[in-house]
């Protein structure tokens, strides 16, 4: 852990940024991959995976293989969660993940922020975190919706 901070410290803010959206592209590249994320069960060219989830963290939507029939379920919500990183930003996300589960934001992990988000004044600071916020919150809320309520019945 402690190499993996003195890494950290030596990679500039674009640096940062950039390993973050590389590790994200290959990591959803190896995932759909995967005979699982494959509507028939078999493994899918990495290069064409490797396309898919290029173009959908860069928000980017084209395509190689047809989404609707060669992917299965599980790709489809792999495809998804990937353009939710690149339209909120990975370094976005990571912030937000940072905050909801209690971290400290260092002033380095602000850094990152604003030049990720080409911040310049404390006021955009705080709007750009308030609406990540909001969106995460908004995201969390409508991936696990609320139970139905029993009906009631005039007895």
């Amino acid at each position: 852990m402690d190499s993996l901070n003195k890494i950290n410290r030596q990679l500039s803010t674009t640096q940062v940024i950039a390993l973050g959206f590389i590790s994200a592209i290959l990591i959803g590249a190896v995932v759909l991959s995967l005979p699982v994320s494959s509507a028939d069960g078999s493994f899918t060219p990495f290069i064409d995976s490797l396309f898919t989830s290029t173009t959908s963290v860069c928000v980017t939507g084209l395509v190689v293989v047809t989404t609707a029939t060669h992917w299965s379920l599980f790709g489809k919500v792999v495809i998804l969660i990937l353009i939710q990183l690149g339209g909120l930003g990975i370094i976005s996300f990571t912030t937000g993940i940072m905050m909801v589960i209690g971290r400290r934001i260092t002033l380095r992990d602000r850094m990152i922020l604003e030049d990720a988000l080409n911040l310049d004044t404390l006021k955009q600071k705080w709007l750009a975190l308030l609406s990540l916020s909001l969106s995460l919150s908004l995201s969390l809320s409508l991936s696990h919706p609320l139970p139905s309520l029993p009906e009631l019945s005039n007895s």
